[in-house]
């Protein structure tokens, strides 16, 4: 039986008397794009990416990557495994330019070509002009351009997006739909995307979670 990359059994997170997940389960098998729309504002959109990438501890439920528990073992590595793009800023650092975001992940565990991969990477996605700019200088758009560049330029086998480019312009969610299809295919990187509830996307296998449950 195959097991799927990324798996969510029975995760239930509360918010004092506020029920965000409930009893959820998903999977992203690998290779898969997956969508989650959120129908209700505040229905956890957020909470499901940090449960899903080890940051949040559920209240109860499990996350398994690859079959094995993601929290709490040493023997699920934290690299290349996973990619992230976090809300608004995307999670860049502020301190640091564009190029210097990006070519993070490659310097910080010592891969070669660093400089060449986030220059290739930026050119692909169109946002080699804004190289040597700082975050804060960018539009909301740019810079959720440049943390996806970041996220997929070391490779990882599947990537999370928080909010996929909502009320984005049309130029912007092109080149990021485009960046995604690409890694997609030339690399077999699954993503799980929170998505807008009214895109829709041949490539992209959707689910809804409303009031906290899996519809």
């Amino acid at each position: 039986m195959k097991v799927p990359l990324l798996q969510l059994e029975g995760i239930t997170v509360r918010d004092g008397e506020h029920m965000l997940l409930d009893d959820v389960d998903l999977k992203v098998d690998s290779e898969e794009i997956v969508g989650v729309c959120f129908p209700q504002a505040h229905g956890g959109k957020t909470t499901l990416l940090h449960v899903a990438a080890g940051l949040r501890q559920p209240d109860a439920g499990s996350v398994r990557l690859d079959g094995r528990r993601l929290s709490g073992e040493a023997s699920v590595p934290p690299y290349p495994t996973m990619g992230m793009v976090f809300r608004d800023d995307g999670g860049l650092f502020p301190n640091l330019t564009v190029a210097e975001n990006i070519a993070l992940p490659l310097e910080y565990h010592g891969e070669e070509a660093a400089e060449e991969r986030s220059r290739a990477i930026m050119e692909s996605m169109g946002i080699q002009g804004i190289s040597e700019r700082f975050p804060w200088e960018l539009t909301r758009e740019r810079m959720r351009l440049a943390s996806l560049a970041r996220a997929l330029v070391y490779r990882p086998r599947i990537v999370l997006i928080d909010d996929f480019f909502a009320g984005a312009d049309e130029s912007a969610f092109e080149r990021s739909r485009e960046a995604i299809a690409r890694t997609n295919e030339e690399h077999h990187t699954a993503f799980l995307l929170i998505v807008e509830p009214e895109l829709r996307w041949e490539r992209m296998r959707r689910e809804t979670i409303d009031r906290g449950r899996v519809v």
